[in-house]
């Protein structure tokens, strides 16, 4: 029987749940249950799913919505599955906060105690596009719109174009409209990962301006500037990956300073070269051509 484990939840609009990798190679190999259950540790909710590759993960999914919408999964929320038996999962949720969720009993909110949520069909398009997210006012963040849009048209995971400037050193703030394509709701860690497949948690925080919800990422979020030599200047594209529950630094558009820095001179106005002089006593001026200087000869006494 496999063994306990855990899943974070980043994109709760997802028809699926990736699974750990580890836990499939080592102890689902050639073994994949059949028509899993799902109970919930409280509230006598249960759901029956499939297991299957979804890309090059395996996931829960016919009927994982089910699961997201029944007991209000959101996003930063932490699963963790304990095995009953072969196909039998329970499965306890506790918030960003880290405390349990008390789920509200099934029979006494819709009238279908004990009843299962079974899906024939697997829905893995769920219909999400691609988006170009826009300057928000008022949040200090520089964002464009990526340029080469044909590559992405197939692309559901959502993405934003941010340079780094000063306030970029301290903490990273999300456009609202990625946020919201992300499914993004409520605080607690991120995983972040460089093209290179290193990763780095991240905390994602929340403040509310003018009524609306803003998330930004601050712990964690110097060392991964310095471990991916991220400067001012610099252009990033960030993605959320849905199949991965994962954020990834797609692309890194390093500037130029050397050009930028140094001031170029006018033909207009000359510039004054400033040479500093050592100290001591002063250097003797050399003769010029138009002045002839006579020597002085010392006779010898005598």
């Amino acid at each position: 029987m496999a063994p306990s484990f855990w899943v974070i939840l980043f994109n709760p609009s997802a028809p699926h749940l990736p699974l750990p990798p580890a836990l499939v190679s080592i102890h689902l190999e050639n073994k994949i249950p059949e028509g899993p259950v799902i109970l919930s540790a409280n509230g006598g909710y249960s759901w029956r799913l499939k297991i299957k590759q979804i890309d090059d993960r395996y996931c829960f999914t016919n009927g994982w919505n089910n699961v997201v919408q029944d007991i209000q999964l959101g996003f930063g929320d932490f699963l963790w599955f304990q095995p009953l038996d072969q196909s039998t999962f329970k499965m306890s949720i506790y918030c960003p906060s880290g405390c349990e969720k008390d789920l509200e009993p099934k029979g006494e909110h819709d009238g279908t105690e004990g009843v299962e949520h079974v899906d024939i069909e697997d829905d893995e398009n769920d219909g999400v596009e691609n988006v170009n997210i826009e300057d928000d006012e008022s949040d200090g963040v520089e964002n464009v719109d990526i340029e080469d849009d044909e590559k992405n048209e197939d692309d559901d995971d959502p993405f934003f174009t941010s340079t780094i400037t000063k306030t970029h050193t301290k903490v990273l703030r999300f456009p609202v409209k990625f946020a919201r394509k992300a499914g993004i709701d409520a605080e607690g860690m991120v995983v972040m990962k460089n093209l290179d497949g290193e990763e780095w948690q991240l905390g994602l925080h929340m403040e509310i301006t003018h009524g609306t919800k803003r998330y930004y990422l601050r712990t964690g979020w110097r060392d991964f500037l310095r471990g991916n030599d991220l400067s001012e200047r610099d252009e990033c594209v960030i993605k959320l990956v849905r199949s991965e529950g994962k954020l990834l630094l797609a692309k890194i558009t390093k500037q130029e300073w050397s050009s930028a820095r140094q001031p170029q001179p006018s033909s207009n106005n000359p510039v004054a070269v400033v040479v500093k002089r050592k100290r001591g006593r002063p250097r003797k001026q050399q003769p010029s051509n138009k002045i002839q200087v006579a020597a002085i000869v010392k006779r010898k006494r005598g």
